[in-house]
């Protein structure tokens, strides 16, 4: 079961109310992810809450998830009406006698009750119970209160609004601190400050609010219920604290701040998501971090230092000194002390953290510093960052020089050919993967977010003395490979500015003149821009003034006329001053694939709106822009044929699916060919593609198999792996027709390799249903039997057609049902 906790319980019924009408046992398949994805833009908010959730869950440690797992398992097998019902009786006896009929039953409200501590404790599975067996509860409530046409949708997303809303402003990072500041209090606090936010949502909306007042509800009835609860679960106040403490540490962690006696620990806070509340209207903006010193929390939190892990470092109270004249390193635990009954003992909020120390000389001026523990421009020699900007190099190089030490090594002693060239894989991936790492700036402070709207702007004053620094590390990064490979090549020096993940879909940035002039200085021969994972490359050569632009994202089900779209649809819009136009090869997109896209990659293209569109390079989904304005997105192929129309109520949409996936291919003059006979070879090449086959070495050869013929790889391929097969003459018959049966049968090898289904252990019990079953070969009927279970072969009026030979028609729809198991 996969994990996630929730904020507060009524998150449970607003999700539910966003996926009605999607069941709940469909959303992994494509269909279901399509109206998924239809209705991203319009679940913000819920969808907000659910990762708000998730990234709390998270943050459990294992001794935390234990008890949260118990308290859920407790839940699960011994919270039963029969034996806890009269845990709601509070609730229950508030609601007016009259309302008391029909669906509003107590063993329902407690249903209810039960449900959505199950979905706070982790289980997703939950909310299909309150979406189907409770539905009626929640549309009487509605009706009762004078609501004739019920709760839609949108009331739902209203209201998921309006509890984020609350959610920002009751967890702003001098909120959170606040909690963490009275440990023995910290699940109590943690509950209150909840409930606060669902009561204030629900008085904000009249729907709800309606539903409330004429039931009576009683805030003070659900508290009621959850002491007896916890009085007869053991651990449940346990796991509301665990989780208190994990939503703290989920917002917070401990920095380093240099000074003239040292580099300070101190606890640095930010709010839920950056958040800022204004009457009703809601606006993500960047707050402020509250940072806590040591002299604050050191009567609830206790630092210790791992002196083994660290080097050349002290710890006195809550600074850290160095002790060799030189920088070191610490690595830091911290404790929450032990504070009443009811909370666990010391637990430790936060494990090893790394914190480089900068040495100070003796009357220098490096004192003092409130930004963080590097200085940049101050001499360029292997320096310990700890405001997040730049990477901490002097460790990162230890690290890189012990694998360079061992690929050499390996280098130096290889005897094969063979052995050599894999070493130089292996140091040309640690070359490609390191250069990434060491010429990356981390932006995301500059970043100020309003209105929904991501705004960076850069100058030459912002990132001066960053990119300096990243220049000779750099070349101490050049040297380090050089040394290993005296002739490998290294790239030109390239920047990479990372303006980290925010919850919004439109991005405005700007690049001053000067600062491009800065990076031309240092030879940078391209920037790059990171906004929530889209890569923006700008060729500063090309560009000789102020840039800006601004980006939009969104999803959609269809682009450029393919069913397939694997990302968001991101809109740009590039301004340059003097309504120029943009220099050819100037800018240069990389969409990010979206992580939620599993199917075969093979076809896709990245395509920009009005049809042209560009195959992946090295696979990354690159496209050149060519003007101010365009949109842009990572497709399937772009398909539409003229002779389907027939077939079209049953097959349609998955010939189109299929087609765009590049699995299958139109004859021809926009034709599909729908009715016409699918052959051997076909399908060969349908696995092969759709399941991305390979071939093995000494591949297995059929007599009737030209090595020139299209179809002669995708043969070898699925022979090899075993889920085609020839005749017994050594031949493969790549033309002929193939059966309903016996492509059944290839489908389930494959998925019985892929998924390992077992066959059915009475194939005749499962195929009688059908009047012609007795006509299937005996060697496929196992096959065939397990393909009806699973849902990849049906019959039509009573018949199963084994025999019959299989259309495209029909080829298109196996596969995309074989592509959804």
């Amino acid at each position: 079961m996969k994990k996630k906790i929730v904020s507060t319980a009524l998150a449970a019924s607003l999700v539910v109310g966003s996926l009605a009408g999607i069941p709940v046992n469909a959303l992994s398949t494509v269909e279901a992810l399509s109206k998924i994805q239809a209705a991203q833009e319009s679940k913000s908010s819920i969808i907000w809450l659910e990762n708000k959730n998730k990234q709390i869950h998270a943050a459990l440690n294992a001794e935390e998830r234990s008890v949260v797992d118990a308290t859920y398992n407790s839940t699960v097998t011994s919270v039963t009406y029969a034996s806890y019902g009269d845990i709601v009786d509070p609730i229950w006896e508030v609601i007016p006698n009259e309302l008391k009929k029909d669906a509003v039953t107590k063993e329902n409200v407690f249903g209810i009750y039960k449900q959505l501590k199950l979905f706070a404790l982790g289980d997703e599975q939950a909310l299909g119970a309150l979406s189907t067996t409770y539905d009626k509860v929640l549309q009487q409530a509605a009706k009762d209160a004078g609501l004739t046409a019920g709760l839609t949708k949108a009331d739902y997303e209203d209201l998921a609004a309006k509890v984020k809303g609350n959610f920002l402003k009751e967890f702003q990072s001098k909120e959170i601190a606040a909690l963490l500041s009275n440990p023995a209090n910290i699940g109590k606090n943690f509950n209150a400050k909840l409930q606060k936010v669902v009561v204030s949502a629900i008085a904000e909306s009249d729907k709800f609010n309606a539903i409330a007042k004429t039931y009576k509800l009683d805030w003070n009835t659900v508290g009621e219920a959850d002491k007896q609860l916890a009085a007869r679960v053991s651990t449940y106040n346990e796991a509301v604290e665990s989780l208190a403490v994990a939503a703290v540490r989920a917002h917070s962690n401990l920095i380093g701040n240099d000074a003239k006696e040292g580099t300070n620990v101190v606890l640095s806070v930010y709010g839920a998501v950056y958040g800022n509340v204004t009457g009703s209207v809601y606006t993500d903006v960047y707050g402020g971090v509250t940072t806590v010193t040591y002299s604050d929390y050191k009567d609830y939190i206790e630092l210790k230092l791992d002196e083994k892990k660290s080097a050349g470092v002290k710890l006195e109270g809550g600074t850290l000194k160095t002790t060799d004249k030189k920088d070191g390193v610490a690595y830091v635990t911290a404790y929450i002390r032990k504070a009443g009954t009811a909370f666990r003992g010391d637990e430790i909020l936060f494990s090893n953290v790394q914190i480089p120390v900068r040495y100070i000389a003796p009357g220098s001026n490096n004192g003092g510093n409130n930004g963080g523990g590097f200085y940049p421009g101050g001499g360029g020699g292997g320096s310990n960052i700890s405001d997040g900007v730049l990477i901490d190099y002097n460790n990162y190089f230890k690290e890189l020089e012990k694998q360079l030490a061992a690929l050499k090594s390996r280098l130096a002693s290889a005897v094969s050919t063979e052995e050599k060239n894999r070493v130089l894989d292996e140091l040309n991936a640690l070359l490609n993967k390191s250069f990434a790492e060491v010429t990356k700036l981390n932006v995301k402070r500059f970043v100020v977010v309003k209105d929904g709207v991501a705004t960076l702007k850069l100058t030459d004053s912002d990132l001066k003395n960053y990119v300096n620094e990243v220049e000779t590390q750099f070349k101490k990064w050049a040297g380090l490979f050089k040394n290993v490979k005296s002739d490998i090549t290294i790239p030109s020096f390239a920047l990479t500015l990372d303006a980290g993940t925010h919850d919004v879909k439109k991005y405005h940035v700007s690049l001053s003149k000067a600062l491009q002039e800065h990076f031309k200085s240092k030879q940078a021969a391209d920037v790059s821009v990171l906004t929530n994972s889209l890569r923006t490359t700008l060729n500063v050569a090309s560009l000789q003034e102020d840039v800006e632009w601004k980006t939009t994202s969104r999803q959609e089900n269809r682009f450029n006329n393919s069913p397939i779209v694997a990302s968001d649809v991101y809109k740009y819009e590039y301004v340059l001053k003097d309504g120029k136009t943009l220099p050819s090869g100037a800018i240069k997109a990389t969409l990010p694939l979206s992580s939620s896209f599993k199917l075969p990659s093979r076809a896709l293209v990245v395509a920009a709106a009005g049809g042209s569109s560009v195959k992946p390079v090295n696979g990354n989904y690159e496209y050149a822009l060519k003007n101010g304005s365009e949109e842009l997105a990572i497709t399937g192929r772009s398909v539409s044929y003229i002779d389907i129309s027939k077939v079209r109520a049953w097959a349609g949409p998955k010939i189109d699916f299929i087609s765009a996936l590049g699995i299958m291919e139109g004859v021809g003059n926009n034709r599909f060919a729908p009715k016409a006979h699918t052959t051997r070879g076909e399908v060969a090449k349908m696995f092969v593609l759709g399941f991305d086959l390979k071939e093995k070495e000494g591949s297995k050869t059929f007599t009737d198999v030209s090595s020139s013929k299209w179809y002669a790889k995708y043969i070898r391929a699925a022979a090899d792996q075993g889920i085609l097969s020839g005749y017994p003459n050594g031949t493969f018959r790549p033309e002929a027709k193939i059966s309903r049966a016996e492509f059944a049968a290839i489908a389930v090898r494959l998925l019985q390799q892929k998924n390992g289904w077992q066959d059915v252990a009475n194939p005749d019990q499962v195929l009688k249903q059908f009047k012609d079953y007795k006509s299937i070969h005996p060697s496929l009927k196992a096959d065939v039997a397990l393909a009806v279970e699973k849902g990849i072969l049906v019959g039509d009026k009573g018949k199963l057609k084994p025999n019959d030979s299989t259309n495209r028609a029909e080829s298109a729809v196996i596969l995309y049902r074989l592509l959804n198991k």
